[in-house]
């Protein structure tokens, strides 16, 4: 597990996230069993590349992500997501203040 901080672009996640708010990540590297519905996660998408969006569902070969915001991508749109394109859990907002625990 690596933390790194990760800056946001993009209204998708409003109101918990705004563009230019930093997160803290966490790597997950491969250890899919850590992820639960409700997680922020940044993910690497075809077409979409590098999004953060929130998962609303798991099954065994995929995820369903959705931003939270109504202007944000549909989940339809984004389709299923393989666990493998997960590079890691939002824990927490720690930029502008104050902290927001993400999980």
């Amino acid at each position: 597990m690596k933390l790194r901080l990760v800056r946001i672009n993009g209204q998708s996640m409003l109101p918990v996230l705004r563009n230019r708010d930093i997160v803290l990540l966490r790597t997950i590297e491969g250890d899919i069993k850590k992820l639960k519905v409700g997680n922020f996660v940044l993910a690497e998408v075809p077409n979409y590349g590098l999004i953060v969006k929130k998962i609303i569902k798991i099954s065994s070969a995929h995820l369903e992500l959705s931003g939270l915001s109504p202007s944000s991508l549909a989940p339809q749109h984004i389709g299923p997501v393989p666990h493998s394109s997960i590079v890691g859990v939002l824990t927490a907002k720690i930029y502008p203040m104050p902290f927001v625990r993400l999980v």
